[in-house]
């Protein structure tokens, strides 16, 4: 049975090149989606990011600033947006905040404690780099320079904030199929 192609965005696709890196043979290829972890940012930025992602902020935030929050990482008003942010409210509501909190902190540690970019060119396997030209959470050019180093292709939406598949679903959906085809997955 063949590996999978695995499709990761912002955090998430920090720990499959973390994982790739340790297991390249466990994946076909990775398309990764505004990847954390491709630069080390400076102090001020790590240190504001620590506080406002650590778990004591998080189970503290309120409902506005979710809302808030998310709406800045569209670059459009959209449908999906509003559904996106009434399910993080519902989240952030629950219980489950709580078992959410503390491996989402450690997780946005590890992006600022490991940064991969001096290693993607050590992925041994295809990958392909997509980020949204509007994206305010991940700076495109060391998304960019990673797809450089690692030989792997970079696609740049326009008009797109940090979560393409949510705002352009369909060309997101051909983009991730065109790359499994490539792939032979």
């Amino acid at each position: 049975e063949r590996p999978p192609v695995v499709v990761a965005s912002s955090l998430g696709g920090h720990i499959a090149m973390l994982a790739a890196l340790r297991s390249p043979s466990a994946f076909a290829g990775l398309q990764l989606v505004s990847p954390g972890g491709l630069h080390r940012p400076p102090l001020a930025t790590r240190m504001m990011a620590r506080a406002y992602y650590s778990e004591r902020s998080i189970l503290k935030r309120g409902d506005d600033d979710i809302v808030s929050n998310s709406r800045k990482i569209f670059a459009r008003a959209s449908e999906q947006r509003e559904r996106l942010i009434a399910r993080k409210l519902t989240v952030h509501r629950s219980p489950l905040r709580q078992t959410f909190a503390r491996p989402f902190s450690r997780v946005v540690d590890d992006v600022f404690n490991h940064p991969v970019a001096s290693r993607v060119h050590k992925l041994k396997l295809p990958v392909s780099f997509v980020h949204g030209q509007k994206d305010p959470i991940v700076p495109i050019g060391p998304c960019e320079r990673a797809a450089r180093r690692a030989g792997a292709r970079f696609l740049l939406l326009a008009d797109i904030g940090h979560l393409p598949m949510v705002e352009a679903t369909d060309s997101f959906a051909r983009l991730v199929f065109d790359f499994a085809s490539e792939v032979g997955a």
